[in-house]
């Protein structure tokens, strides 16, 4: 009989221990294909100093303080994706699916660079910054 309490408490320790991987629900804040940076980058942007300065470096050729969408960076963070200079058009880069894991984000992102029959014949530079909810892990980056 003194075998049983044991059973329970090795299943309950287990049980514990078992860590449900959630999707993380995220807000698409830009996303398209010209830009003004040239090489392919990944950010996490945890401040609006930070935040004004990627604005203006991917709006260079606009008034890039008109159009600063406002973040409140007690509360949110914002993941940006840029797959770099291409001499067509064609190609694009998402952020498919945020899922926070137990001791990290994952932010799944996939390329295309469609070989189409009809290109545009421009220089483009494809992105996507979408805003999430501050959760304190580290930030890591699947391409696909």
């Amino acid at each position: 009989m003194k075998i049983i309490p044991f059973i329970l408490l090795i299943i309950l320790i287990v049980g514990c221990s078992v860590y449900i991987e959630e999707d993380v629900q995220f807000q698409t804040i830009s996303k398209g294909s010209f830009n003004s940076l040239q090489e392919k980058s990944e950010y996490v942007i945890k401040n609006n100093e930070d935040w004004k300065n990627l604005w203006h470096k991917i709006n260079s050729f606009n008034k890039p303080e008109s159009n600063l969408p406002g973040i409140d960076f007690n509360k949110s963070i914002i993941i940006a994706v840029f797959q770099g200079q291409k001499n067509t058009g064609g190609y694009n880069i998402e952020i498919k699916k945020i899922i926070e894991r137990k001791n990290y984000i994952e932010v799944q992102v996939k390329e295309n660079n469609s070989s189409g029959r009809f290109i545009i014949e421009a220089i483009t530079s494809p992105y996507h910054i979408v805003k999430i909810n501050r959760l304190g892990k580290e930030i890591k980056f699947i391409y696909s």
